[in-house]
């Protein structure tokens, strides 16, 4: 019986690393669904410049140093997008390790719970059998 309360601790502890895993998982997806939303945003800033129109050399240069660090920043976004995508990789790898490690624990307490319920089965098959053998003895005997 210790041994099957080890495995249900265990399989507790395995159910806890896989929700953990999934909730994960599901801040990797958010994450993923923000970037994505602030790429966009970029998208639509950088692609509503105009080309600079501007009458003095000073003001081109500040145009031209604002239309630049808008596309570090799209490039920035990009860069996290990517790093997003990556991460909802790794998180959902980790997902299906903790599943089947999980899986892997409920399948032996399920066998030990085969194993506990044949005993079982077989115990009470022999008391039938013993009262069977003792009645059959008591009539053989009267």
């Amino acid at each position: 019986m210790s041994q099957h309360r080890w495995v249900a601790t265990l399989l507790r502890a395995r159910q806890a690393r896989e929700d953990a895993a999934a909730q994960q998982l599901a801040v990797a997806h958010r994450d993923l669904a923000i970037a994505q939303q602030s790429l966009r945003h970029e998208d639509e800033r950088v692609g509503a410049m105009s080309t600079p129109r501007s009458l003095t050399v000073a003001s081109f240069l500040a145009s031209m140093a604002s239309q630049s660090a808008a596309g570090a920043t799209h490039a920035a976004a990009g860069s996290r997008v990517g790093f997003a995508y990556q991460q909802v990789e790794l998180d959902a790898e980790q997902l299906t390790v903790t599943a089947r490690a999980r899986r892997t624990v409920e399948k032996l307490s399920e066998r030990q719970q085969a194993e506990a319920r044949a005993a079982e089965l077989s115990l009470e098959q022999r008391q039938l059998d013993e009262i069977a053998i003792s009645r059959f003895n008591w009539t053989e005997a009267r």
